[in-house]
């Protein structure tokens, strides 16, 4: 693998515990941009996000980029059985500085086949990516610049914060920088920002430094994304966690 990454293990590996017995997990710091793996590499390992984020991009020829996915606390990506398109078809790398938990991907197929239960966790995992890919394409082949930025932001609130009370306002910092946001988004960092001073402006959301957001209008946002958060039957990564297999 040609990523360049650091062991953090503290004197040794860090240590999981599941109910069939101890496991073993490697931990690793990504510094800021630098690649977990690059387009074409064979992917024997999975990764579980402890802390930052990681995005998963495509580039194309003439130097643009479409990322495909951000992957936030909590979420599991390399697996082949679930993740060939991010694990083999496209780049991945740490936004900022993201702490992750590396295992081996055979030895957790070998584990599921004798474990009904992560087994299934890792179908319900299958299912909400799918999920999410159809809400993917209804954001980027039907909505507009506003419309996608409002599904973004429905998203990210429910990824980060959960589902928040209906009157109240809950504050969220994005692990992601704006030119990110665009790409994901399929737009322009210049279309973004505009987008996002039009929603301060109509008192739908508030901004501080950059990244911190609140949201103060929910219902105009969800009319905004024509259902397109709701689609996705919420966030793709955030299934109970599969455990980390040595």
């Amino acid at each position: 693998m040609n990523a360049q990454v650091t062991a953090a293990y503290n004197g040794h590996a860090a240590s999981l515990s599941h109910r069939r017995g101890l496991v073993l997990a490697r931990r690793l710091t990504c510094r800021t941009d630098e690649p977990l793996f690059h387009e074409g590499d064979a992917i024997d390992h999975r990764y579980e996000v402890v802390s930052g984020a990681v995005r998963a991009c495509k580039l194309l020829p003439d130097g643009r980029r479409q990322i495909l996915e951000f992957y936030l606390p909590g979420d599991v990506f390399g697996d082949d059985e679930l993740d060939t398109c991010h694990g083999f078809s496209a780049e991945a790398a740490g936004i900022d500085e993201t702490v992750l938990l590396q295992t081996r991907q055979r030895p957790m197929a070998a584990h599921t086949a004798v474990d009904p239960e992560t087994m299934l966790r890792m179908r319900d995992q299958a299912l909400r990516s799918l999920d999410m890919t159809r809400s993917r394409l209804l954001i980027l082949g039907r909505l507009e610049a506003p419309e996608r930025l409002a599904a973004f932001l429905l998203e990210m609130e429910l990824r980060l914060v959960g589902r928040p009370p209906a009157r109240e306002a809950t504050p969220f910092v994005l692990p992601i920088s704006r030119r990110d946001a665009a790409d994901y988004l399929g737009i322009t960092p210049e279309t973004l920002s505009r987008c996002i001073q039009d929603l301060r402006r109509r008192a739908v959301i508030d901004v501080v430094r950059q990244r911190q957001v609140t949201i103060l209008d929910r219902r105009t946002l969800v009319d905004m994304s024509c259902g397109a958060a709701a689609f996705s039957g919420g966030c793709p990564g955030h299934a109970q966690r599969l455990p980390a297999v040595a």
